[in-house]
């Protein structure tokens, strides 16, 4: 319930070395950078260590133990405490590099970082015979090293008119270093899917039964399996292999963003894309449509399997082994949104100063209006699952700003 963190950092400006005279006339900004810090995280709530309980259940003495026999409210068991809580530490590295070209023309930064989490918080599966199915626990430490990419540029300026760019990009590996010695691997469940955790691999990889696609003459879903002739196929779930099947969006292989802002005289326009790559989605919300019974149906489901013979990836209308888990519902989530457009307007000051306003400026706003993804359900973003998700709104507002 308490913690000590600290941080320090040095930078070296090489700009006002002599050796770098000869430099100048090209570089306008060359300087080198390092930093340490431990910051500490405590976002499971203040009372997780702590046995807690809430009213409900009923209780019973009986006359022989001098009660009433008349049933009584009480309280019962909530969440399991755990008194061995410690905080969660990020100890970060940084070194970088920030430089600037022609009166910084273009100018950016290259950081590598290494980031360890120390004493991971999460939850941590327990006995049910307990009465609870998890803990929240120090379960581990995770590693995150990468390299961050930051440029902006004067990429014209003529007259009135400029445009200027901005781009980032972030590339990350992610990595369990440890599971504080109780095993190597550590099963993180969920109401609607299995994740793993792996000691040498990313976070919370998708750990599922490999779906092969369905049986021609039968219609049923069938599964790879893996024995000692090799790989072979199977009808029975519980015969086939699970194994890791790709990363979550926890984990993309890289992300970043691209802006361009285009002035002229007193219009402005600014777009600025967002970008993540290499992550898969689990929808769940997908699965729990395609039973037949009771639900409309996605339009998938008309290329389902119908009589023998049919050959597609969509097994026949069957409540019973529609809504097994396997990677016959992970998809791509890769995705390139353009999140924001602004264009605002911004009067002459020979027209504000007869208005006595010192500004006066018209503006309208885009958010979300474009998406480029392969991913078939409403928000590629959406996290873990596509569990009960919606459509990312896609807003437009029109505002006035006035200075007087």
């Amino acid at each position: 319930r308490w913690g000590n963190f600290y941080a320090f950092g040095a930078g070296y400006n090489l700009l006002d070395e002599s050796f770098m005279k000869s430099a100048k006339n090209v570089l306008s900004e060359l300087r080198l950078r390092a930093s340490f810090g431990i910051q500490g995280n405590n976002a499971i709530g203040d009372f997780a260590f702590r046995n807690t309980f809430t009213p409900g259940g009923f209780f019973i003495v009986p006359p022989s133990g001098g009660g009433t026999g008349i049933p009584n409210s009480g309280a019962q068991p909530n969440e399991p405490g755990n008194p061995a809580l410690k905080w969660e530490q990020s100890e970060t590295f940084n070194v970088g590099i920030d430089f600037g070209i022609f009166s910084n023309r273009l100018a950016g930064t290259v950081e590598y970082y290494h980031r360890s989490s120390i004493d991971l918080l999460a939850e941590r599966l327990i006995s049910r015979t307990s009465g609870f199915s998890t803990v929240i626990d120090n379960v581990g430490d995770v590693e995150n090293k990468g390299i961050e990419l930051s440029l902006n540029s004067r990429n014209l300026q003529v007259g009135g008119f400029s445009w200027t760019s901005a781009f980032n990009i972030s590339f990350n590996e992610n990595e369990i270093a440890s599971l504080n010695g109780q095993s190597d691997t550590l099963f993180v469940e969920d109401v609607d899917n299995t994740l793993i955790r792996i000691v040498g691999q990313p976070l919370d990889q998708w750990f599922l039964p490999q779906y092969a696609g369905v049986d021609p003459a039968t219609g049923r879903p069938v599964y790879f399996t893996e024995d000692e002739q090799g790989r072979g196929i199977t009808s029975d779930i519980n015969q086939a292999a699970i194994s890791v099947s790709g990363q979550s969006n926890l984990t993309p292989d890289f992300f970043g963003s691209f802006t361009n802002t285009f002035s002229y005289k007193g219009i402005t326009l600014s777009a600025m894309f967002y970008f993540k790559y290499g992550f898969e989605v689990y929808r769940s919300q997908l699965r729990d449509l395609s039973v037949p019974s009771g639900n409309n149906q996605p339009a998938a489901n008309l290329r389902r399997w119908q009589q023998p013979g049919d050959i597609t990836s969509v097994p026949r209308a069957d409540d019973e082994t529609g809504q097994l888990n396997s990677t016959r519902w992970l998809e791509d989530g890769s995705f390139i949104r353009l999140r924001n457009v602004a264009l605002s307007y911004s009067l002459p000051a020979s027209i504000t100063e007869r208005l006595k306003m010192s500004n006066l400026t018209f503006s309208v706003r885009g958010v979300n209006l474009l998406t480029f993804t392969e991913f078939r359900g409403f928000n590629p973003d959406t996290g873990l699952f596509e569990d009960d998700d919606y459509p990312t709104n896609r807003t437009v507002t029109f505002g006035i700003s006035a200075r007087f």
